[in-house]
């Protein structure tokens, strides 16, 4: 039906602010804005099944619900030195397709027809991650780990 790769269970996360290739000294300032968050714990839950272009379907994602006050509160820590998101969806990511191998229209309808299971996760954690891209995949590095209150 798909041909691609499905995301690792122990690589499933959220992106909260991408920050691209930084400075060990630009990492010390990061964690230091991130350690001065403040924000009592929060639930998260899945929404919908998605894809970002229907027209060339590359990614399919979950709708992550509840986490955009964190996300906000990360962009305006890093504001002094980071661009705010401009367009900020939490989603994560499932798959990374390379090409369909049935029409694109049952693969949408699939999708829809997606439904989580609503249990909502507290979250009283969050973390700065380091990635480094592989051949056979990304290998994430947890760099610190904060508390949300």
């Amino acid at each position: 039906m798909i041909e691609g790769k499905f995301t690792a269970p122990g690589n499933i996360h959220l992106t909260l602010k991408f920050l691209g290739e930084i400075t060990d000294e630009q990492i010390d300032w990061v964690d230091q804005a991130l350690s001065q968050i403040t924000l009592e714990p929060f639930n998260v839950k899945l929404g919908e099944a998605g894809v970002f272009s229907k027209r060339h379907i590359r990614i399919i994602w979950m709708h992550l619900l509840g986490a955009n006050e964190i996300q906000k509160k990360i962009d305006q820590a890093l504001s002094q030195h980071f661009k705010p998101e401009e367009r900020f969806m939490s989603h994560i990511t499932m798959a990374r397709v390379k090409y369909l191998k049935v029409d694109k229209e049952k693969v949408l309808q699939f999708l829809e027809q997606i439904s989580s299971s609503n249990q909502p996760e507290l979250i009283d954690t969050f973390t700065l991650k380091k990635s480094t891209l592989t051949p056979s995949g990304p290998i994430y590095e947890t760099l610190k780990k904060y508390n949300t209150c």
